[in-house]
């Protein structure tokens, strides 16, 4: 089971907290957050009632295309489109190409904010 931890940090103090990993002065710990979001607002835009279900359907049924999600979930292809696009940097979902066709992958089983 694939645990994906959630934070919610500023920027500046993502940065800072890289610099000092990077540097050695700071060391990863197993339970640190993957993600994180600039703030609460930030993360409620991209862990959306919408955007969870998409990642449910995904999981759960498993398309082979977002056009294919798209017919799932009953919505227009461009929305779905544009809502995995917004969740794929953050490493929600990997969108893997495969010949003219994308296929969304959810990369986690569980998902868990730990708020600092």
């Amino acid at each position: 089971m694939t645990v994906t931890r959630i934070g919610i940090l500023s920027v500046d103090e993502q940065r800072k907290r890289a610099m000092e990993i990077a540097s050695g002065e700071r060391k990863r710990n197993r339970d640190d957050p993957r993600i994180y979001f600039p703030s609460m607002a930030a993360a409620g835009r991209i862990l959306s009632d919408d955007n969870m279900a998409l990642l449910r359907v995904i999981r759960e049924q498993q398309p082979q295309s977002v056009d294919e999600l798209a017919q799932k979930v009953g919505k227009p292809q461009s929305n779905v489109s544009r809502s995995l696009h917004a969740m794929a940097p953050y490493g929600l979902v990997e969108l893997k190409k495969q010949g003219r066709h994308v296929t969304p992958v959810v990369t986690f089983d569980h998902l868990y904010m730990a708020l600092l």
